[in-house]
């Protein structure tokens, strides 16, 4: 409805003759681009003391590459306060948070629990260092650890090579760029989606954009202008249908423009359906 939310959710579980069961309520507003909230109510239907935990989430975007978040939550008759946020750049993601996660093994029934939720990965060359948390069905937090390699190999009478260290190479590191304007003022229009051959990436504040590609090659790219953008349908006016992916000092430039569509715009209602994810998530497009 406008930019609030409502929604509810209902958790089951049957193992080996035990049985929990909850629900869950939530209710999101987003205040502008850059501020939202969450607030959240958990309840246990199936257990010998039910409890309930209620959660306030408050997301602030400080920019594309930087976002703070601040966790409320009122458990057992007393508030606790939390803090995470998410850093991401070119080289690196990470992410820190709590979430609420049912556990339905729990001893006494199925109970929810907050747990520290941590996500990131560094890149070094053509290593991939990760780390991430899961939550067990008995509440027991584990530690996940990943390394990944990339290698290019050689084509060899139309059959892939054996591996070998001399024919892996670096991934080189090209760029798109661009923006989105408005037609007649020049406007930036941000949070505008802009697919560059499978991948999508959101304008920023002063309506620019930019991904970094493993290929220099001809991508094709155009504006996804199918839902509301602020509050407002647009169509496209201009811009290129492909892109060719250029360096860092030299990268690939798209310019669009785009206007108000009055007739999609004049006749989209104000109130409408919205599903909203209970969890907060944190992510980045390059």
């Amino acid at each position: 409805m406008h930019r609030i939310g409502l929604g509810a959710d209902a958790y089951e579980s049957r193992f080996e003759g035990v049985y929990g069961s909850a629900a869950s309520f939530f209710a999101s507003e987003r205040l502008n681009k850059t501020l939202s909230f969450n607030e959240n109510y958990y309840v246990s239907l199936h257990s010998t003391n039910p409890a309930s935990t209620s959660v306030v989430t408050a997301s602030e975007n400080l920019n594309r590459r930087l976002n703070l978040t601040e966790f409320a939550t009122r458990g057992n008759g007393q508030w606790s306060l939390n803090y995470g946020g998410g850093l991401h750049w070119d080289w690196t993601d990470v992410n820190l948070g709590y979430s609420t996660n049912f556990i339905p093994l729990a001893a006494g029934g199925g109970r929810f629990e907050q747990s520290m939720d941590v996500n990131g990965h560094i890149n070094v060359g053509r290593l991939q260092f990760g780390i991430s948390t899961y939550v067990q069905p008995n509440g027991k937090l584990l530690y996940a650890y990943e390394i990944k390699s990339f290698y290019f190999h050689p084509l060899s009478s139309g059959k892939l090579s054996s591996p070998s260290m001399g024919a892996s190479m670096e991934f080189p590191n090209f760029v798109v760029v661009g923006h989105v304007t408005q037609e007649g003022t020049g406007k930036p229009v941000a949070d505008t989606p802009v697919l560059v051959g499978d991948e999508t990436v959101y304008t920023d504040d002063t309506g620019a954009f930019s991904l970094h590609v493993t290929r220099k090659h001809a991508y094709k790219i155009h504006l996804v202008l199918d839902h509301q953008i602020d509050s407002q349908y647009f169509e496209q006016v201009s811009g290129p249908a492909e892109i060719v992916a250029g360096t860092e000092k030299a990268p690939g430039e798209a310019e669009f423009v785009v206007r108000i569509d009055p007739q999609r715009t004049s006749s989209t209602p104000k109130g409408g359906i919205m599903i909203v994810n209970p969890g907060v998530t944190l992510h980045s497009n390059r």
